[in-house]
């Protein structure tokens, strides 16, 4: 039974979903010359984005606030926040929330990672756009994916320092 005002979909309906492009190595940088490049989940490691690489041939861009997700290789499903604006390789995509809201979509995300983890089962492991553009949920109209954001977030977030308060009293122990 789908709750009243809600409806069946799939994540393209409220979403337009960026595909990286490979960028040549010469273009590739450690200096600092050009846009920051990302290339994978070792650029996010530990949910913070570290930028090592720059080029000036980038052709495909995340912006601030889309959703990261790695579609190819190891870590695949692994997503996290564009905090800036960044060229993005073949091994990623920019999830841009369009009518959904962005905390909502990036629990989405979160919630269908095991899906694309199966998806991306095989020799060389990766999900295809239509993995994404085509996961099924339950959408709810604007204001309950607000709070539904909310909700989660603050789990989130008190996870988070229960997770530090054990880790602090592990170490005391020590």
């Amino acid at each position: 039974m789908v709750p009243k005002g809600w409806e069946k979909g799939v994540f393209e309906q409220g979403i337009d979903l960026i595909s990286g492009q490979h960028v040549e190595a010469s273009e590739v940088n450690t200096d600092g010359n050009g846009q920051p490049y990302l290339t994978g989940p070792a650029d996010f490691p530990n949910g913070k984005i570290i930028v090592s690489k720059y080029t000036d041939g980038g052709k495909k861009f995340s912006k601030k606030g889309d959703l990261l997700i790695t579609v190819k290789g190891s870590g695949c499903g692994k997503v996290i926040e564009s905090d800036d604006e960044y060229a993005i390789s073949r091994q990623l995509m920019a999830v841009r929330p369009v009518t959904f809201d962005s905390k909502f979509t990036y629990f989405i995300l979160l919630s269908s990672v095991s899906r694309y983890e199966g998806a991306a089962a095989g020799l060389i492991p990766g999900i295809s756009r239509d993995d994404v553009l085509k996961t099924p949920l339950l959408i709810p109209p604007l204001p309950e994916q607000q709070k539904i954001a909310k909700i989660l977030s603050t789990w989130d977030k008190a996870i988070s320092t229960t997770e530090r308060l054990i880790d602090n009293s592990t170490q005391q122990k020590k």
